[in-house]
């Protein structure tokens, strides 16, 4: 799908109008007299955003707003050119392969002093294990994408922006499961690096219980008691630690169990189970109950999932959108 801004409005104000709605609250600046040319490239793989802005020299200044939702973080990687970050009192480059992750609950500003192309991957944080109150310790740093885990992140992302539009369907919401633990892996060893400080320590707790509780989705008798006995801690401290992330382990475990639902439901290999058995695979017994859940999370039954994914599957393109 392509949007065509309006023509009468300069590029700079045509791109800053795009980075607000995309990107969240920025403050684009530039000098108008140069400044031509600006486009995002989105692509949505379930909850991971992906996007490829390619623009002329200009600084984005994020300041968290109170009514906004400060609850994403990005990693980004230029592609093309370099930039400035600048986060608490510190400033870093960043240039080609190399990778440096912000948070939208802080404040940050990027500065592009010649023409860039680069990636943002935007996750939540839960996806990847992580609280606001923990990443300080990621932010700042960068990354080099020439060896290990980083270098994986690299080039993973490389293939990406080659092929943006590649995955469809559940195939996408796969391709985001797979983007968010690249990125949790990622953070998990800065983290590691970092495992003295105590709130470093609770985040890789909690990182090894959320891989735990995924590899366990389908096993009916799984509950917070029970991952709080596999990990030798008290039911309270298993809640206080989701807690810290505005959930509890009950919610999670049952998110999770509904997303893996709907991706069952969108996918064409389990067109011959009932919704009940689909809703069985992932731990919800009884056809209503299971019906009652799916609705009250996603806002619709799941049978109208089932019955939209042809057409789910073929719109779901990626978005380019352009100044000029």
């Amino acid at each position: 799908m392509q949007r065509q801004p309006r023509r009468s409005a300069e590029p700079l104000a045509q791109w800053s109008s795009l980075v607000n709605e995309w990107c969240g609250p920025m403050e684009i600046t530039a000098d108008r007299r140069t400044f031509a040319n600006g486009i995002l490239s989105v692509q949505e793989y379930g909850r991971v955003r992906v996007s490829i802005i390619q623009a002329d020299a200009h600084t984005a200044t994020h300041r968290p707003t109170s009514s906004a939702q400060p609850d994403k973080i990005y990693l980004f990687m230029p592609l093309e050119g370099e930039f400035t970050l600048r986060e608490f009192a510190g400033e870093v480059h960043v240039g080609p392969r190399e990778l440096i992750m912000v948070d939208t609950a802080r404040p940050y500003r990027m500065r592009v002093d010649a023409p860039i192309r680069f990636m943002a991957v935007r996750v939540p944080h839960l996806l990847v294990g992580l609280s606001p109150n923990c990443t300080q310790a990621l932010s700042g740093t960068v990354w080099s994408g020439q060896t290990g885990v980083p270098a994986m992140v690299a080039s993973a992302l490389h293939a990406i922006a080659g092929h943006m539009d590649a995955p469809k369907g559940v195939a996408a919401e796969s391709m985001g499961l797979t983007v968010a633990g690249l990125l949790t892996s990622l953070f998990a060893e800065r983290l590691q690096a970092a495992k003295t400080d105590g709130r470093s320590a609770r985040q890789l707790q909690f990182i090894s219980m959320q891989a735990y509780l995924r590899d366990h989705l389908s096993d009916p008798s799984l509950s917070p008691l029970s991952v709080a006995k596999h990990f030798r801690v008290s039911l309270r401290y298993l809640q206080l630690l989701f807690a810290e992330h505005d959930q509890s382990p009950a919610r999670w475990i049952r998110t999770e169990r509904l997303e893996r639902c709907r991706a069952d439901l969108l996918n064409p290999t389990f067109a011959n189970l009932t919704v009940a058995a689909i809703g069985e695979r992932w731990g919800f017994y009884g056809a209503s109950h299971f019906t009652r859940m799916f609705r009250e999370h996603f806002g619709e039954p799941p049978s109208a999932v089932r019955g939209g994914r042809d057409q789910d599957d073929s719109s779901d393109e990626s978005r380019l959108l352009h100044t000029g």
